[in-house]
């Protein structure tokens, strides 16, 4: 299994997930929306399993770090609201 991140750069904010953040893609903090995705693959082939959105706490009501506009888009995109999700700092290693 692969589990990678890709950026997706913006130059406007009209797309969901949209904030400033660092991507890999361009190797530092710009307007963009990142996306992990899950692979399995041999030494022959190798396919797409999931892909998410990264969601930026910009973009989550419950954040300290929530903007009012970004949550305003984020109702407009029809971007449920889960609390079962990863986040940040909570990873735990075994």
């Amino acid at each position: 299994m692969i589990v990678d991140d890709t950026g997706f750069l913006k130059d406007g904010d009209a797309s969901a997930c949209v904030s400033r953040q660092y991507t890999g893609t361009s190797g530092k903090v710009t307007n963009c929306q990142v996306g992990v995705s899950l692979h399995l693959a041999t030494d022959h082939a190798s396919a797409a399993i999931g892909w998410r959105l990264f969601l930026p706490a910009s973009w989550d009501p419950a954040s300290p770090e929530a903007d009012a506009d970004k949550i305003a888009r984020r109702t407009r995109c029809r971007i449920p609201v889960r609390r079962d999700t990863w986040k940040s700092g909570s990873w735990r290693s075994t």
